[in-house]
Order: structure tokens, then C-alpha cells, then sequence
């Protein structure tokens, strides 16, 4: 298809001569040369994370977006406009570069952080922007205004926003699916995410909520509104219905499966999950398409033809100093981001906490879901029986990130107690103060959390350790232990690529009292937990 022209836009005529092309090419690497380092890094979380399998086309669409406002393309302002306004363009192009060159080191150990891929995004906005104000000012900056907005739907959204998000989507999801099923006479009663039927518990997954496919629709509804050249209150009604599309979709999907899986098991289950998942995937993208061309019919058939204005100009020429200079900075950055962690810390020992099985404690098998969730190396699991026959009982699980170059674990460290415990149905009845465990010498600070479920009471310790600085990670409230964040920061300066993390969760059931946990817990950790011979990385 082609994009009309518009009036805001008077035309351009770009020369087809060598000039001309120098020119247009000069800009294209200008703004290239800052989005290439960017990209190149973004790529691993598009590969990782299941929620960003749709990046690589972001890029390309947007080039595509550009292309088909070729015609759109203009500079209004007049030469002396432009040559007062250049120097802060060149000034916005600079810090913006110099924003992609201090984000750059962050990012390449941290490339699943939600922080790190906006900060670039935002630096390279700034440069590209800065770039067209000297190019064309105000005109410039507009037409290239939707390709730039539209690169943020290629990385992960804010952990503030993606977390609420998708307990809410889980929750409600149940929700309405157990009612919707009891009032069909199907017994369904929901605990959190979980859905409890006759034949057993159905997990509401981040699949089943729509949360692994949100993140793409949101992407496709911007895209769509783009295609068809809507208003920007077309294109936000577009995206609003592409969101609820995609939910309505995905809770059918969830109905039928816990029908299924309510008649026929789990293995019902597994044969209609995938082809559910398509259809769902099929309704959203139809009823989006048929919303924007009507929305687009509806917006030509209230046009009003108005002749525009043309005033063409040429697009001033890139200086070659500046252009050079770019391209050497960008490319001694990266050398130098390679050289500083080529130099990292090879030779220091790191050692992993693991489970050793003793008396009392027997080992559990990890389902294959939550290790793929959960994306860890080695993983482990015991349990242990109250004697006499009591109650009471508890699960010890060590989860391990080892030679993690790809961040999974800091991604996965928003996942702790407080966040899955509700999600199966568990309500938070309190939070007790950290419980210090020694063991092998080191200090282990467990958060402890108090859980009713079902007439249960548990008792939640969890602790988050950096292997490699051997000590422990944890909110920024808990007393001895490093953020997260200051984890991912320290790796910057460490010089380390890879991060090196255990997460030890234990739960302990029908617990006489806080303190019997609390003594529980320093006695049968100090039996069952153990760290791993004091050998050198790569040894």
C-alpha cells in the first residue's frame, strides 16, 4: 500500500543524483551507527524472553513504516530557521550518543533488565531525534515521530507495570472461568491463579492469561493504526481493542481447556493447547484488522479535501567530521565495552549452595515447567516429614543460575513468595523479620513470610545469594543483603558478563509457632544445606 499524502507534509523531492544519495545515505549511517549497538544486544532478550519472540520484526517494521512515508517527508523551515536551530540538534544528537555509550556496558551484562533496554531506547530516541532536528527540524522529527514511539514494543515493559499486569490478567482470569464453569454445573472452585476442578488443579499460566501474547497484540494494534494511517484517537480505540480482544480470546481458550481438562485429564489438556492458543491468536489479529479499515473508512468518508501547501527545500548535507567522529566513538566503545569484561575475574572461585539428602529428608522430583519458567541451570528439591505422623511437612528447593550470561536469574528474582504464594491461592498473613541461618561459616538472611491456604498455615523463607561475591542478595530493607539492582550495577564495575546466583525457598506447613519455624529453620538447614567444593571457575 501507499501512503497518501498529507497536508502537514508537504512533499520533498530528494536529487537521484551522487549527491543526493550521499546525502540521504550520510543521515541513515548518523542515525544507524546509535541504534546498531542497541539492537545487537536487544537480541538476546528476544531470544530468551517468551513474551518478546515478536522483537526482531519491530525494527523492520518500523524501517517500513518510514518507507511508506517517503512521500512525507519534508523540510518546511527556511534556511536561516534551520542554521539557527542546528546546534541544538547536534547538541541533542550528542547526548544522546553519549547516553547509548554509558548504557551500553550495563546492558551487555544485563540484557534481560527491563531498566537497562529503556535507558538505551530513550538515548537512542534522543540522539535520532537530535539528528533530525538539524536534518529537518519539526517536519523531520514528525515524520519519523511513530518509528521511534514504536521501537519501545520490541523490549520487555517495566517490572512496576509487567508484574501487576499479570497477576491481574491471572487472577480475573480464574475468576470468571470458575464461575462461568459452576454455572454450566461444572464444580470449579478457584486459590489465586489455580483453578481446582474434580480431576485435580489446573495452573492458570502467563499462556493461558494472555500475558505471553499481550505484549504482541499491544505491538499490533500500534501497527495497525500506522498501516491504515488512523488519527491518534483511531489508533489508541485500535490498541484498546486489540487488548480486550486478546483477553476475551485467551479466557474462551482458558474455558475450554479447564473443560477439557475437567472431562479428560491433563492429557485433554496438552492436545488442545496449542491449537486453542493459534485460534485465540487468529480471532485477535481478524477483529483488529476489521476494526481499523472500518475505523479507516469511516475517517476518509469525513475528509475533507484541503490543497496543500508545497515548499521544498534540500536536505542539508551531513558534515563528515561529524559523521566520522560518530562512527569512531561508537566503534571504540564497543571495543572498549568487549575489552573491560574480556578482563573480568576468571580465576575467582565461586561456590553454589546445594541440597544434600539426610535422614528425615527425602528428594522430590522438579517438574519440567517450572524449570522451564524459571529458566535456572540445576535445580533440586526435598522433603520432609513430620515424625509421629503429624501434619505438619515442608519442601526445600535450591534453584541455580550458573555462568548466567544471559540474566535469567535477575529476571528471575522478582519471582519470590510474596508474589507466587498468592498466585496458588495463598494469603499473606504476615511478614516476619529476617532469620539468620549459619551454615559453613557463611550468614544466610532468609526473608520469612506467614501464609494462610486452605486451613493451612505456612511458613515461607526464602533467600537469594550471589555466588561469585558470596553473599546475599535481597531487598534493599533486609539488613547485610545487596538489591538486585545494586547486583546488576556491581557486575558493571566487577567486570563480570555472568552472574552467579542461588535462590533457596523453603516452606514449612502447620508450624506449632514463629518461633518453632524460625528454630526449624536453623536446624534442618544446617543439616541439609551445603555449598559446593572450593574450586576456580573454568576448572
Amino acid at each position: 500500500m501507499s501512503a497518501p499524502e498529507s497536508q502537514n507534509f508537504p512533499a520533498i523531492r530528494l536529487a537521484n543524483d551522487a549527491r543526493g544519495r550521499w546525502t540521504v545515505s550520510g543521515w541513515v549511517t548518523l542515525v544507524a551507527i546509535v541504534w546498531i549497538p542497541v539492537v545487537w544486544r536487544w537480541r538476546t532478550a528476544w531470544a530468551v524472553d517468551e513474551d518478546l519472540l515478536h522483537g526482531p520484526l519491530v525494527p523492520l517494521l518500523a524501517i517500513y513504516g518510514l518507507w511508506l512515508r517517503r512521500a512525507e517527508i519534508s523540510v518546511v523551515t527556511t534556511a536561516a530557521q534551520r542554521t539557527r536551530g542546528r546546534s541544538w540538534g547536534w547538541w541533542g544528537y550528542a547526548l544522546g550518543l553519549g547516553g547509548v555509550l554509558m548504557v551500553m556496558p550495563v546492558l551487555e551484562a544485563n540484557r534481560l533488565w527491563p531498566t537497562a533496554q529503556w535507558g538505551a531506547l530513550g538515548a537512542a530516541i534522543v540522539a535520532t531525534l537530535g539528528a533530525l532536528w538539524v536534518m529537518g527540524g519539526w517536519a523531520a522529527c514528525r515524520w519519523a515521530g511513530f518509528a521511534l514511539f514504536f521501537m519501545h514494543t520490541a523490549i520487555a515493559w517495566p517490572t512496576m507495570l509487567r508484574e501487576p499486569v499479570m497477576q491481574w490478567l491471572m487472577q480475573s482470569n480464574a475468576q470468571i472461568a470458575a464461575e462461568v464453569l459452576s454455572l454450566a454445573g461444572k464444580a470449579a472452585v478457584v486459590r489465586g491463579n489455580v483453578i481446582e476442578v474434580e480431576s485435580g488443579l489446573i495452573g492458570v499460566e502467563a499462556a493461558c492469561s494472555g500475558l505471553r501474547s499481550l505484549q504482541a497484540v499491544w505491538m499490533i494494534g500500534w501497527l495497525f493504526g500506522e498501516l491504515f494511517q488512523l488519527r491518534v484517537s483511531g489508533r489508541i480505540r485500535i490498541v484498546v481493542v486489540a487488548l480486550v480482544v486478546a483477553w476475551v480470546s485467551n479466557l474462551g481458550r482458558t474455558l475450554v481447556l479447564t473443560w477439557k481438562i475437567e472431562d479428560g485429564g491433563a492429557t485433554a489438556g496438552d492436545q488442545w493447547h496449542d491449537p486453542l492458543g493459534i485460534v485465540a491468536l487468529v480471532v485477535t489479529l481478524a477483529v483488529v484488522w476489521w476494526d481499523a479499515n472500518r475505523v479507516a473508512k469511516a475517517a476518509e468518508a469525513a475528509k475533507v479535501d484541503v490543497a496543500p501547501k508545497r515548499r521544498t527545500e534540500a536536505i542539508p548535507r551531513v558534515s563528515r567530521v561529524a559523521l566520522v567522529t560518530a562512527t569512531l566513538v561508537v566503534v571504540l566503545a564497543e571495543v572498549g565495552t568487549q575489552w573491560w569484561y574480556g578482563g573480568g575475574r576468571q580465576d575467582e572461585p565461586t561456590r553454589h549452595w546445594y541440597l544434600e539428602t539426610v535422614p528425615g529428608w527425602t528428594g522430590l522430583e522438579i517438574e519440567d515447567r517450572v524449570l522451564e519458567m524459571l529458566q535456572c541451570s540445576e535445580a533440586e528439591q526435598l522433603s520432609w516429614r513430620a515424625s509421629g505422623g503429624g501434619s505438619g511437612g515442608a519442601v526445600a528447593m535450591v534453584l541455580r543460575w550458573i555462568d548466567d550470561a544471559q540474566d535469567r536469574a535477575g529476571a528471575a528474582a522478582g519471582h519470590g513468595p510474596e508474589i507466587c504464594m498468592p498466585a496458588i491461592g495463598g494469603r499473606m498473613v504476615r511478614e516476619l523479620p529476617p532469620v539468620v541461618v549459619d551454615v559453613d561459616g557463611a550468614h544466610l538472611p532468609f526473608a520469612a513470610y506467614v501464609f494462610e491456604t486452605r486451613g493451612h498455615t505456612q511458613h515461607v523463607f526464602n533467600l537469594l545469594w550471589d555466588a561469585r561475591q558470596n553473599e546475599p542478595l535481597g531487598r534493599l530493607g533486609l539488613s547485610g543483603a545487596r538489591g538486585i539492582v545494586h547486583a546488576r550495577l556491581d557486575r558493571v564495575l566487577q567486570r563480570e558478563r555472568e552472574a552467579q546466583i542461588d535462590r533457596v525457598v523453603v516452606a514449612l506447613q502447620d508450624a506449632a509457632s514463629d518461633a518453632a519455624a524460625v528454630a526449624w529453620l536453623q536446624r534442618e538447614m544446617a543439616r541439609v544445606l551445603e555449598r559446593s567444593p572450593l574450586v576456580a571457575d573454568g576448572s
